[in-house]
């Protein structure tokens, strides 16, 4: 069986997930082409990447040209689909308000991919996001290809459901992986109780294989108390809360030092801001690593913070819990499903940097109530956010959409 993997961006620093996806499905004999619009326009630091880049087809690649014999191919081969395919663009455009160029762009797109897919022998195309690859997906549907699916994430889309029309996506789909129970919810809310029944909890995953859980004596290098963060430079991820909440920790805590590791529009005001609050000395901003680099950071950590104000169910945390490494995190979105409160980790509210001071400083002030996290998490990571049992549910769910499809005499590509 051949599957379409659709995205927007691939691969990316933040996309790890996907590429264990990807590689758990075919460890179960399924062949994936992988297709995304536009390469990312920055240096992939991990080597694991730049091999997924390279079996990637890009859309944008092949500039106007490609698009042209898309839409070529589609007037020779499937004629009659085109008018419901440019209906389909309509109603998302209505629905997005995004600009009808933009809609006609993923029309051109989705043509393209079209092409691509029958020659390739594609019998079922996976999107991630449910913005435009899964628009892409739907539109490559309409056109006569195969049926297809798409993963729901968070957190920008997550609030953004019905602008990203999740209602048409989810009827015309064999089926819908979402990240979490919480996401699952908030696209059930959003869509005909019909379509219901296509919703299913595929959770994003992590390889122990390459996380070890590391024992009591974690190495802190002979230089005190340690603080990780990894994530994007952004304000949604809430590092200027944590900095905040490191300075309030400096007296109880005088070796207190804080790495950043990630990169982001609003690093140099951050920067800014360690510098005011006197932290010049203790922090250090990493920029962003590869995967190899990540874990090796989470081996010399104490805990790792996360106190974002909106998240999906960050794959970090799944890294640092199964490493046995202690974490506090914010109680938004789906992370309650990770971390337990109390038991795997410490959860606080977000933007509250009183409440994250305190946590912080129960977990460096206590080391065996901190161990005994770190044990909980990783037992909580295994039993339920392990990529190749996530990949073996989803590549079942796709087998079953395609032996539906095949039943009903439809064709596959």
């Amino acid at each position: 069986m051949i599957v379409g993997y659709v995205l927007n961006t691939y691969p990316v620093v933040s996309t790890s997930f996907i590429r264990r996806e990807i590689a758990g499905l075919e460890a179960e004999g399924i062949t994936v082409r992988r297709y995304a619009v536009r390469r990312w326009g920055r240096p992939l630091p991990d080597a694991r990447d730049e091999a997924e880049a390279a079996r990637t087809r890009y859309v944008l690649d092949g500039g106007l040209t490609e698009l042209l014999l898309g839409a070529a191919w589609c007037l020779l081969r499937c004629p009659a689909r085109l008018p419901a395919a440019a209906w389909l663009s309509w109603r998302l455009w209505r629905r997005a308000r995004g600009g009808m160029l933009r809609h006609l762009a993923y029309l051109a797109e989705a043509m393209a991919l079209r092409r691509w897919m029958h020659a390739d022998g594609v019998e079922h195309v996976h999107a991630h996001f449910s913005s435009n690859p899964a628009a892409l997906a739907a539109l490559v549907r309409t056109l006569g290809g195969p049926d297809y699916s798409f993963t729901v994430h968070g957190p920008e889309e997550i609030w953004q459901l019905r602008k990203n029309a999740i209602d048409e996506k989810v009827a015309g789909a064999a089926f819908v992986a979402c990240i979490s129970r919480f996401a699952l919810e908030r696209v059930e809310a959003d869509v005909r109780p019909k379509d219901r029944s296509r919703l299913e909890v595929v959770r994003c995953g992590i390889d122990l294989a390459e996380l070890p859980a590391l024992g009591p004596a974690r190495d802190r290098g002979g230089e005190g108390t340690h603080v990780v963060f990894v994530g994007r430079m952004t304000g949604v991820k809430g590092a200027a809360v944590l900095l905040q909440a490191a300075a309030r920790l400096t007296d109880r805590h005088p070796r207190l030092r804080l790495t950043l590791a990630g990169d982001g529009p609003e690093r140099p005001t951050l920067e800014a801001l360690s510098r005011d609050l006197g932290l010049a000395g203790r922090v250090r901003f990493a920029g962003f690593l590869s995967g190899h680099e990540v874990a090796d950071l989470l081996a010399t950590g104490d805990v790792l913070a996360l106190p974002s104000h909106a998240e999906g169910v960050p794959v970090v945390l799944m890294e640092a819990m199964a490493t046995a490494l202690p974490v506090v995190a914010t109680r938004v979105a789906g992370i309650s499903e990770l971390v337990e409160d109390g038991r795997s980790g410490i959860l606080v509210p977000p933007g509250d940097p009183e409440a994250l001071t305190g946590a912080l400083d129960r977990i460096l002030g206590a080391p065996r109530e901190a161990m005994r996290m770190g044990r909980a998490g990783r037992l909580a990571v295994e039993r339920g956010f392990v990529a190749r049992s996530e990949a073996s549910h989803l590549s079942k769910l796709i087998e079953r959409a395609v032996r539906r499809h095949r039943s009903e005499g439809a064709p596959t590509r």
